[in-house]
């Protein structure tokens, strides 16, 4: 049976203490975390045969040192989630909250869909990570379109770059970024450019930016390539696009 050891002293001060800075708060719900993850450690080794794990008081110290190091790398890395847990209990938030990122979620009513009709379907090779030449896969969805169609800005932000060679791999392409950077759209294979649009243009969401295209290295004919970036990752966009609102 794991003995749960009581918060330290250092956890109790700081719930004690309000105006307590958040990185005392990081600090103390790690520590109890070490401590957690230190007797699962010792009740593991508890159950191997005797013999097995060596034996004597140096060894026995030497073993006890390493868990202890073990147990606050994990620790540290918040592996376990219970140092979560435990700031979350602190503080009065939720544990959902506390998962959450800084950013502002992306299926929130600030999102329009890009295109006005999704496809009901998508081929493999249009998909989010589908085989590619490139490291990671591919990083977008290809949105089959006829040329022309309007595509928008997904979400109001900044545009930060504009591509209009069509012989790019990515062809005629647009990125803007929302949320003071943390999130990013870009469309590709754009076959035009709204001439308006230059870096730092501020567009509100559902502005038009251009039309599908077929430009750049385009192999599934025309489509929009459409990526999302949260805090510099790439995601699915398909697991977002049907909770987005259309275009009014």
């Amino acid at each position: 049976m794991i003995k749960v050891p009581s918060m330290p002293a250092s956890a109790e001060a700081v719930v004690a203490d309000k105006p307590a800075a958040s990185d005392k708060l990081d600090k103390a719900a790690k520590d109890f975390e070490s401590l957690i993850v230190g007797e699962l450690l010792k009740s593991m080794r508890a159950t191997l045969p005797k013999g097995m794990s060596g034996g004597g008081f140096d060894r026995d110290v030497v073993v006890g040192m390493f868990d202890e190091q073990i147990a606050k790398c994990i620790a540290e890395t918040g592996a376990f989630g219970v140092g979560k847990m435990v700031r979350a209990g602190m503080t009065g938030g939720e544990l959902g909250e506390q998962q959450l990122p800084s950013t502002p979620p992306l299926v929130d009513a600030g999102w329009v869909q890009p295109v006005d009709e999704l496809p009901a379907h998508y081929g493999v090779g249009q998909r989010f990570g589908a085989a590619r030449a490139h490291p990671g896969g591919h990083q977008g969805l290809d949105i089959a379109q006829p040329v022309g169609t309007p595509v928008y800005a997904a979400r109001a932000g900044t545009v930060v770059g504009v591509c209009r060679d069509p012989s790019t791999h990515g062809g005629l392409q647009v990125t803007i970024a929302h949320d003071n950077g943390a999130i990013r759209t870009r469309y590709m294979h754009l076959d035009s450019i709204d001439p308006s649009l230059t870096p730092g243009t501020r567009l509100e969401a559902g502005t038009t930016i251009g039309t599908v295209g077929n430009t750049g290295t385009s192999s599934h004919g025309a489509h929009l390539h459409f990526e999302v970036e949260s805090n510099g990752t790439h995601v699915d966009p398909q697991r977002y696009l049907q909770r987005w609102k259309e275009k009014p």
